[in-house]
Parts: C-alpha cells; sequence; structure tokens
C-alpha cells in the first residue's frame, strides 16, 4: 500500500509559470521522471514507451549520501587563473563548478537552474563578497561531480550569477588535499 502526500506550488520564473508538485510517499520503488505533455512530470508509475525514465527516490536517508561507485576521488589542476573548475551534472544537464570553500552552499546560476528544472523553494537573502543579494533556495536530486561521484538530495541556492560553485556543504563529504597546482578531492 502506497501513502502519499501532495503539496502543489506555482513559481514564475523568467516569465513563465511552473507548477511544482512535491510528492511525498511511503512507496519503496521511488518516483519516475517521465515525459507529459507539459515537458517532464513526476509520477510513482513507471513512464509509459519510454525505455529512458529515471528513477528518483522519495525516501532519502536523513543526509545526502553518494550513490554506489567505483572511484571516490577526483584530481583537478588549476586552471590559468588559479582556479581549480571541475565537470559534473546537476540532474543530466552539464556544468562546470568553480571550487569554492568560501561558499556555505552550492550555487546554481538561473539559467542552468531552470535547463536542469530545479525547484524554486523559498526565497532568501544572502550576504555576499558583493553585497546582499535575494536567492533561492533548491533542491538538486542528482549532482555528478566528475565522471564518478553522484550525490543525492543536495541543497543548493539559485543565483543571479554565471558561474555554478560547489559550495562547503558538498566539498565537506571530501578530504581535499592540495599540492602546488593539484587539488584532489576524496570522498570521505
Amino acid at each position: 500500500m502506497t501513502k502519499s502526500s501532495v503539496k502543489i506550488y506555482i513559481y514564475k520564473f523568467f516569465g513563465t509559470l511552473f507548477l511544482l508538485c512535491h510528492v511525498t510517499s511511503s512507496f519503496a520503488g521511488g518516483v519516475y521522471l517521465c515525459p507529459s505533455k507539459e515537458g517532464l512530470a513526476y509520477q510513482e508509475l513507471p513512464c509509459r514507451n519510454n525505455p529512458q525514465q529515471k528513477t528518483l527516490n522519495t525516501n532519502p536517508p536523513p543526509s545526502a549520501e553518494q550513490a554506489p561507485t567505483q572511484e571516490t576521488e577526483i584530481v583537478l589542476t588549476r586552471d590559468p587563473d588559479s582556479q581549480f573548475l571541475v565537470d559534473g551534472t546537476i540532474n543530466d544537464v552539464g556544468v562546470k563548478f568553480l571550487i569554492d570553500t568560501g561558499a556555505n552552499i552550492t550555487a546554481i546560476p538561473e539559467d542552468i537552474a531552470k535547463s536542469a528544472k530545479l525547484p524554486m523553494e523559498s526565497q532568501v537573502v544572502a550576504d555576499t563578497a558583493n553585497g546582499s543579494t535575494t536567492d533561492f533556495k533548491t533542491t538538486i536530486y542528482e549532482l555528478k561531480i566528475g565522471k564518478t561521484i553522484t550525490l543525492n538530495n543536495i541543497p543548493a541556492t539559485i543565483i543571479k550569477g554565471n558561474q555554478a560553485l560547489l559550495g562547503m556543504n558538498v566539498l565537506a563529504k571530501f578530504d581535499m588535499t592540495q599540492k602546488g597546482d593539484t587539488l584532489t578531492l576524496k570522498l570521505k
């Protein structure tokens, strides 16, 4: 038997209205992200006629956990601007993250958030090095860092900037070692 509750939110984002259904469920199989007439929809039943369906777990552990992976280490080389960048994905949308140990939380630019269909959960005021700004809280259902590390249900913010920042809420899950122009991230 499945016990579910549904909360419906309506957001206006870049002039477009979005309907977000937040489903909590005791259904053990998770939720499927399936194509619909309006784009993508979450449902408890498998997608019809879609062999590339995606299952999202609706029963995450109390804290975000990593999915099983074969490799748990990423080695980065400092770029010409003396920064460390890492390729990744948010809900299967490609992203280049700046490693930012000064950011408390991972920050995603609005255009990437829109492409990754991230929900805008609530407004927050953030104090940054450039002053105060109004952002939105969100949750990243699937965050891949490099090619082998996957994290689920990661809190983040949607920002007005153009650079995705991998903040300490994610980086704290790694042992970080810097030697010269090399930074090694090893999953704890």
